[in-house]
């Protein structure tokens, strides 16, 4: 593996790996991120009533029944399968703990701890650190709990139409498509058709969290 071998000096090589895949391109950018963010925060009036945003039973019921089986549980050892067939009380006992946590604004440190697994690339060469990709398994309650504040912000989080990936009831194909007919519609008149594509592999790994905080509060999310 990248010309080391064992299991700890491998498992330090991927540390080190994901850890550069996720640093800030830019040290300056991040600091201007940072201090736009902390001035709109300052200057941010939210007249929240917190009790509007209190979760049920039902929602939190909805939220562990839409949870998939099969999956790698997190840190805590827990995995879908476990709140699926647990005891009805389970509902009412998360309904209350989110509902504390969003009433004192606070979430537990733990619901920020996961396990990174790397997973090999399709078509990547499993000898080198570069041809993984990480999967990070939360724990299954912190995702009890994203579920329901989407419900929340659902109205503040609206993407735009012409975006096809990494959304709900609509896939890359529909796009592909649209890109596969227009080329051949001008080729087959002879016209020249020149195609510009962005490699957004790391997007995700790159993403600042000021920016994203930025956005939510132009968009005058509670």
């Amino acid at each position: 593996m990248s010309g080391v071998s064992g299991e700890a000096t491998i498992a330090a090589a991927f540390a080190t790996y994901f850890e550069e895949v996720c640093t800030v391109n830019s040290a300056v950018q991040a600091a201007n991120l940072r201090s736009e963010l902390l001035k709109l925060k300052a200057d941010y009036i939210v007249n929240d009533d917190l009790a509007e945003y209190l979760v049920s039973d039902a929602e939190v019921q909805a939220a562990i029944e839409k949870l998939k089986k099969g999956k790698a549980p997190g840190a805590d050892s827990l995995s879908g399968e476990h709140l699926k067939n647990a005891h009805p009380i389970l509902h009412r006992i998360l309904t209350k703990l989110f509902n504390c946590m969003i009433l004192t604004e606070y979430v537990p440190d733990a619901f920020g701890i996961s396990t990174l697994v790397p997973i090999p690339k399709a078509g990547k060469s499993l000898n080198f650190v570069g041809g993984y990709r990480g999967i990070s398994l939360t724990p299954v309650i912190s995702k009890i709990f994203e579920q329901c504040l989407m419900l929340k912000f659902h109205p503040y989080l609206k993407t735009s139409e012409r975006q096809f990936g990494f959304k709900s009831g609509t896939g890359c194909t529909l796009a592909v498509y649209s890109v596969r007919k227009t080329i051949d519609y001008f080729t087959k008149k002879g016209a020249t058709v020149t195609v510009c594509s962005l490699d957004m592999e790391k997007a995700f790994d790159k993403m600042n969290r000021d920016a994203l905080f930025i956005k939510m509060i132009k968009k005058e999310s509670p």
